[in-house]
């Protein structure tokens, strides 16, 4: 089982967009008991204590899957995990160095924003524990400004792109941007991340990134601008939902709700079958492709942030 189906199963008892103590839901009991069971098989199958990382992992995994043990942590009012403060991430959380930062991330621009979230998460598990999360505020702001600062209208109007490599500018990017953008200015009232949100929003919608069946393919054309029809990620049509949703509480925009909607009815009508979520690269089942590692997590990711737009809302 991957690390990150703690994700999946985690994030659905908390709420966005703040830095206070999280509420734990009654309902979730059954969930917790069985995310704690696979974290602690994650934890012993697949961390690596020495280099302080997961085993087959990579950046933007082991990002997500430290944030759920963070999430877990607070759920659960434990602190089984807290090893993973003395992760590589962990540590270099807590350095909060502008340039260690850039060194690790390597010019992915995704990979920073969700190093964002993981970060804003130990700072609410320290925070809920009265200890110091400076570190990590710094860091989460240090991270989210390097890829504000890629925000270009040069190339189709505006977007940020997916790498400093600046060839690409993709769809999980600027729905990361978005988020993290609305997600920062509920967080720290800071007007300039509602300004980013708002700006990423309404270029994203014009962008015509959605199909017309309502699902976010991969990302633009280089040279037209236009929808380039590659794949419909399942983690592309999560990520949105929750921005728009942490969007919208910023703003009271309702409506922004009923466009994250639409897209999430697109996911459970058009990319199941026989009631189960399927990537278009899953057919293992009948001996044909299998998806890389990386795509055997997106449909983790899109239950989480399907969550986290609920919670936001609740």
């Amino acid at each position: 089982m991957r690390p990150l189906i703690v994700l999946a199963l985690v994030s659905s008892v908390f709420h966005i967009g703040t830095s206070a103590p999280f509420e734990k839901r009654a309902q979730c009991a059954s969930q917790l008991s069985l995310a704690a069971s696979i974290a602690n098989r994650l934890m012993s199958h697949w961390y690596n204590p020495l280099l302080g990382s997961f085993n087959s992992g990579s950046l933007w995994t082991d990002a997500n899957t430290i944030e759920d043990a963070h999430n877990l942590m607070l759920a659960a009012g434990t602190d089984t995990y807290a090893i993973l403060d003395f992760s590589k991430i962990g540590i270099e959380g807590a350095m909060a160095s502008t340039i260690i930062w850039e060194i690790q991330v390597d010019g992915s621009n995704d990979d920073t924003l969700w190093l964002v979230l993981t970060m804003w998460k130990i700072a609410d598990y320290l925070q809920a524990r009265g200890r110091d999360a400076s570190g990590y505020l710094k860091s989460a702001s240090e991270l989210y400004d390097l890829v504000a600062a890629q925000w270009d209208t040069t190339n189709c109007g505006g977007g940020v792109w997916w790498s400093t490599a600046k060839t690409y500018k993709n769809a999980i990017t600027n729905e990361l941007f978005l988020y993290t953008s609305a997600n920062g200015y509920l967080r720290t009232g800071q007007a300039s991340y509602l300004e980013n949100a708002r700006k990423e929003w309404a270029w994203l919608n014009q962008t015509g990134m959605r199909n017309n069946k309502g699902l976010y393919n991969d990302g633009l054309d280089f040279n037209t601008c236009a929808n380039n029809g590659q794949t419909e990620w399942t983690y592309n049509q999560g990520v949105v939902a929750s921005g728009l949703a942490a969007l919208s509480v910023a703003t009271g925009d309702k409506s922004l709700l009923d466009v994250a909607e639409v897209t999430l009815d697109a996911v459970f009508s058009q990319m199941t079958q026989g009631g189960i979520l399927r990537e278009s690269c899953d057919d293992a089942a009948a001996g044909g492709a299998q998806c890389d590692h990386d795509q055997q997590i997106f449909k983790a990711s899109l239950f989480a942030q399907s969550s986290l737009k609920n919670s936001g809302i609740n």
